[in-house]
């Protein structure tokens, strides 16, 4: 009995050193693989064993490695978005939904694979506060991704009256933007002949007031704070003596 018992536990101390990597040709002799084809994310790898005493060979098939997961972060108003790999397009849209329809239908802005250009990460940042949705579809045959996020922001106040405008809640502001006309985007206010920048001391407070001098007149008001966060507010002057 005990020199079975010897045999026995020889046997397992055996069986246990054989590597992993290793297996049997038909004549029972013991293999060992190795990679020949590294596999990557869009081809599967190859694993080829060779018996040394009968030359048999053998070829096992790798799978093809798993793209990391999408991760994101938020700083204030602004999403950065990473592992962005095989992407078809990301879409951004106020409000919470669940499903892609919904999104599009509240879309504030839609980002392609060409405007990625290749780039792993993005950063987006949204003008209102509130819930948002991000949903993104993937050229590699993974499920659509879907995610809320509550954008909390710091938002400037407007007070109007006699031909002034006071705005408010502008710490952290780098700059205030004042242009003629109704704009829809800082980038139309550039364009704007009557453009006036204030910055520096001037918005060093918590509040600053504006004074126009005719009335009736369409300003459109752009806060941009330094986290990259902008407000834009349209105001009719009214009010001047």
């Amino acid at each position: 009995m005990k020199k079975t018992l010897i045999i026995i536990i020889s046997l397992m101390i055996f069986i246990t050193a054989i590597p992993v990597s290793a297996n049997v040709c038909g004549d029972n002799h013991f293999m060992k693989y190795t990679v020949t084809k590294e596999p990557t994310y869009t081809e599967e790898g190859i694993q080829t064993g060779i018996c040394a005493i009968c030359g048999y060979e053998d070829i096992v098939i790798i799978p093809s490695l798993k793209r990391p997961d999408v991760t994101y972060g938020v700083y204030y108003s602004t999403l950065t978005l990473s592992n962005l790999y095989e992407i078809k397009d990301i879409f951004f849209a106020t409000g919470e939904h669940g499903t892609y329809r919904d999104v599009k239908n509240n879309l504030i802005y839609g980002l392609t694979a060409a405007k990625l250009q290749g780039s792993t990460s993005y950063s987006y940042t949204f003008r209102t506060a509130g819930m948002h949705t991000v949903y993104i579809r993937f050229n590699d045959g993974r499920e659509d991704m879907r995610f809320n996020i509550n954008i909390h922001v710091t938002e400037p106040t407007f007070t109007p009256g006699n031909g002034k405008l006071t705005i408010g809640n502008i710490e952290g502001a780098k700059v205030i933007r004042v242009a003629k006309g109704v704009h829809d985007s800082v980038a139309s206010m550039k364009a704007s002949e009557s453009i006036v920048n204030y910055t520096g001391r001037i918005i060093k407070s918590e509040s600053y007031t504006l004074k126009f001098t005719e009335n009736y007149e369409y300003y459109t008001i752009a806060v941009e704070y330094s986290t990259g966060y902008v407000s834009l507010y349209k105001y009719v002057v009214y009010g001047v003596l």
